[in-house]
């Protein structure tokens, strides 16, 4: 087990994340939705506290304890006075080594996830994420979905989970993080409340393999009745985080759709108000991840939108940024990093983020110094060696029989109509 401690003396809080290194990326094809539900279930009871007497500990105590879900891990989180770590700390431990795994919990954790889905089909900006992770790369561990389908959600078992716990917490996979007024010593101590007798056989680590380009641009039109306003979600795969590559990549990132002065927010919302925001961004991950760029363009002038974003895009491939753009870009990072490691928590999250990626410590602190290093020769060769405006997945949500007539003419190689709540 590795720890990690980030002293704060400037306050009662304390914080910790207990952190593992498999994430939702180990659900078995066809029971995705797994790895949440068991990390879930953790927090339905465990030992002799059923689920409302453990959330009523949690709560006197004043403190906030959950689980995070992500691709390449999951971490437990938890806030508290530090006269309170003690006791947070042994429920904490709990939904780890103690869940109860009732079977009424099992069955009610799966009908609310149902519902979870229905309210994610009403938030048209999630459907738009989520089929575009679907399409984007279809095959690639990182683009099936983490929630689940309503087939997947039914193939779960109370069984299949519980087997699951106990790999996902493997003790010498786990990560101790604590933030706060302690030192190494009381640190020692939480960690030998772990238990260590916790070592099954490991699970199998899912392949991170990029799959083989998919050729052409691709519309996939979300078909949702009575849609004024649609979304708009396209992207492929970036580099890995960590590298070279992608961090050049984070320069390009900004620049064409982190900011405000970016390229897609002033064309597409200062100059052409066609959407309030238009996005562009990375996500980091153990493997390639989605670059993704986003807007919300009103039905009427969503075929334009679309077809000038991908005109930007084509233009950032084959031209790169402007030295002026470049340096002004590069200002904003380095100006901003510092706002991502303020706090001890920050520092802790990033701390535990570089464990699991195989990162040296203080990785992230050394990114303005790169930054300062680099050149615009360096970031337009990254630009064009990683977009790919001929091989983008396009995903437009939308009413069907509206939108695809003024869509048809923007040069697709494939179109495809699928329902909104087809997934």
């Amino acid at each position: 087990m590795k720890c990690i401690l980030e002293p704060a003396f400037d306050t009662p809080l304390v914080s910790f994340h207990i952190s593992n290194r498999l994430g939702t990326a180990v659900d078995p094809i066809g029971s995705e939705g797994l790895v949440c539900h068991t990390a879930e279930m953790g927090f339905r009871g465990a030992g002799f506290l059923g689920r409302n007497a453990f959330d009523e500990s949690v709560d006197g105590l004043g403190a906030a304890l959950g689980i995070g879900t992500r691709r390449d891990y999951l971490t437990l989180r938890g806030t508290c006075l530090l006269r309170h770590l003690d006791t947070l700390f042994e429920l904490a431990v709990a939904t780890i080594h103690l869940a109860r795994f009732d079977a009424d919990e099992h069955e009610q954790l799966l009908r609310e996830t149902r519902y979870e889905l229905d309210d994610l089909r009403d938030d048209d900006a999630s459907v738009a994420h989520r089929f575009l992770n679907r399409y984007m790369h279809p095959g690639y561990t990182y683009c099936r979905t983490a929630l689940g389908t309503e087939e997947s959600l039914a193939s779960i078992s109370l069984e299949q989970s519980r087997d699951l716990h106990a790999v996902l917490f493997r003790h010498s996979d786990l990560i101790l993080g604590v933030a706060g007024p302690i030192d190494e010593s009381r640190l020692a101590k939480l960690a030998s409340r772990l238990p260590q007798d916790t070592e099954p056989p490991p699970c199998t680590r899912p392949d991170l393999t990029p799959p083989p380009l998919t050729p052409g641009r691709r519309l996939v039109l979300v078909d949702k009745p009575k849609r004024q306003q649609c979304q708009v979600a396209m992207g492929h795969l970036a580099p890995v985080y960590g590298t070279v590559a992608h961090e050049r990549m984070q320069v390009a990132e900004a620049a064409f759709g982190g900011m405000f002065t970016s390229r897609l927010m002033q064309e597409i919302r200062v100059k052409e108000g066609w959407s309030y925001g238009a996005n562009c961004s990375m996500h980091r991950a153990l493997g390639s991840h989605g670059l993704q760029m986003t807007m919300a363009p009103a039905a009427e002038v969503c075929a334009v939108a679309i077809a000038r974003m991908l005109e930007l895009y084509k233009e950032l491939h084959e031209s790169g940024l402007r030295q002026e753009e470049f340096e002004f870009t590069r200002s904003y990072l380095q100006g901003s990093a510092a706002f991502e490691r303020a706090t001890a928590n920050q520092r802790l999250f990033r701390s535990i983020q570089e464990e699991v990626y195989g990162l040296p410590p203080h990785f992230a602190d050394g990114f303005a110094d790169r930054l300062s290093a680099m050149s615009v020769l360096e970031v337009n060769e990254g630009i064009a060696n990683h977009t790919k405006p001929e091989a983008l997945c396009v995903v437009v949500v939308a009413t069907a029989t509206e939108m695809l007539p003024r869509l048809e003419g923007l040069g697709w190689d494939s179109i495809e109509v699928v329902a909104f709540d087809s997934y």
